[in-house]
């Protein structure tokens, strides 16, 4: 299927550096307007799993994906949670199974895959094939991956 517009899953990591670090709200109010009319539009989303591990946070990053989780958060179908055991036979390193949360990766990498939609992560590619992050996924999979950075370029931001 063709989308008119480009769509983007977003990792925990992409949202928790622009709200923290990169764009902090009181610093950089625009941006987050803007993220909030393409959240509206249903342009830019999260699984649920990323909400899960944002909720651990219990922070205001929490409070604003939870105010726009209607549209925001997605719960992957029959398809995308195979897609999910697929990625994680291929890349069993990709997650750490000790956690107690489980981690929003192969889910973010799975929705962006079957949708046809772009991820954005902070993550950067690691140099071990055991330990793979979002974007050695995303590249063996052929899925687009952005940086914040790149995701503003290119969505053509001023800020």
């Amino acid at each position: 299927m063709t989308e008119l517009f480009a769509y983007y899953c977003f990792d925990t990591s992409a949202l928790v550096t622009m709200w923290r670090f990169m764009y902090p709200p009181r610093n950089f109010a625009s941006v987050w307007r803007k993220m909030e009319t393409h959240i509206n539009q249903g342009e830019l989303v999260i699984p649920q799993e990323v909400y899960d591990e944002l909720d651990a946070g219990n922070d205001d990053l929490f409070e604003f994906v939870k105010e726009h989780a209607g549209v925001m958060v997605k719960h992957l179908d029959d398809e995308q949670v195979e897609l999910t055991f697929e990625i994680l036979a291929r890349f069993p390193g990709l997650v750490d199974v000790n956690r107690t949360i489980p981690e929003a990766d192969p889910y973010v990498i799975a929705l962006a895959r079957q949708k046809g939609w772009n991820v954005v992560t902070s993550e950067v590619p690691s140099g071990s094939a055991a330990k793979p992050k979002i974007p050695n996924v995303c590249e063996a999979y052929r899925i687009p991956c952005l940086s914040p950075i790149q995701f503003i370029n290119e969505m053509n931001w001023n800020i």
